[in-house]
């Protein structure tokens, strides 16, 4: 799909962001005239490191697209201890279900290093979803993978030692699997 520079009223997408945009698996198989709706009423929102995008019992307002940087969600005390959930990369989607439930948080989301996320508005990410279509195979798709990561995670949980888990990450984290 093409994605104008512009969305909202004065929050410019850069090219890079685009590009992410075009490749996040949320918006992968959904035409223009499905995304220019929402994305009309998205913004741009810049994070510093350690900045916290939302916590618990806040009201799920937004839906977050990561467009440069690392999100972590986590449970527990900001400044006391806390189990990290998931590490959101550019092209994720953050606090989908709880936007797409018109819930709350139900955790903790702090940016890692400065982050650029796209903020939609989780009403009309709804009503866009309404109308089913493309959007709507992307969403299930998309929950059906965190699912899945989710299962995979517990597992590394309950059965490796936590140094295996440690280099699983950092495995994750690199683009190029063949070779040294």
């Amino acid at each position: 799909f093409k994605i104008a520079i512009m969305i909202g009223e004065s929050s410019a997408l850069e090219r890079e962001d685009v590009a992410i945009l075009r490749g996040a698996a949320l918006f992968s198989d959904v035409s223009n005239e499905v995304v220019e709706p929402f994305l009309a009423k998205a913004s741009v929102r810049l994070l510093q490191n350690r900045e916290i995008l939302f916590r618990p019992q806040h009201t799920a307002e937004f839906i977050f697209i990561v467009l440069r940087g690392k999100i972590q969600v986590y449970r527990g005390e900001t400044a006391g201890k806390h189990a990290v959930l998931s590490v959101f990369l550019p092209g994720s989607a953050v606090a989908l279900e709880a936007g797409l439930a018109q819930g709350i948080y139900g955790m903790t989301a702090e940016a890692v290093g400065m982050c650029r996320l796209l903020e939609i508005p989780a009403q009309a990410f709804r009503t866009a979803l309404a109308n089913g279509g493309a959007l709507s195979s992307s969403v299930v798709r998309v929950l059906a993978q965190n699912l899945d990561e989710a299962f995979q995670q517990l597992e590394r949980i309950q059965l490796k030692p936590t140094s295996q888990r440690l280099a699983d990450f950092l495995l994750s984290l690199v683009n190029e699997r063949n070779g040294s």
